[in-house]
């Protein structure tokens, strides 16, 4: 019973933010002057949905997807009270994954993958606080690796 009327919340706050006028000021999100909070959905000049974003007290807050324009996904973003915070993703428009990045309060942190249009892997990085750290690896594109190095 929670989950459905959390459902309908969610949906009639869809509804309701389709009607207001939505901006940014500063990094932030205002609808009538106000700081925004609430599921922003972007459409492009077809209707078709490009951008869905968390917002709360005008930040970016949770999990915001991009969209290719055939609607599959093409990057998950994680957001924490405005700074980039967890790990993000991009897929190529035919949905195989190209990247998985991870960040803590708008740092790069954590392991960095990198594939290549065949799903091979290319990179393996590892940063922490913003910093290079650890033993970076390349691969080439048949999938042997060809360089490494330590940070």
């Amino acid at each position: 019973m929670k989950k459905t009327i959390s459902a309908l919340l969610l949906l009639f706050a869809v509804y309701i933010l389709q009607g207001q006028n939505i901006e940014m000021k500063d990094g932030r999100c205002f609808s009538d002057n106000k700081p925004f909070t609430g599921i922003y959905k972007e459409y492009d000049e077809n209707g078709l949905l490009i951008a869905e974003k968390k917002i709360s007290k005008g930040l970016l807050d949770g999990t915001s997807f991009l969209f290719h324009e055939n609607g599959n996904k093409k990057e998950q973003q994680s957001y924490r009270k405005g700074l980039k915070d967890g790990t993000w993703y991009n897929w190529d428009k035919d949905g195989r994954k190209t990247a998985e990045a991870g960040y803590r309060k708008n740092l790069k942190h954590g392991f960095w993958y990198i594939w290549d249009e065949n799903g091979t892997k290319r990179y393996e990085m590892y940063y922490k606080n913003g910093e290079k750290k650890g033993a970076w690896k390349m691969w080439d594109e048949s999938g042997r690796l060809s360089d490494e190095k330590q940070y």
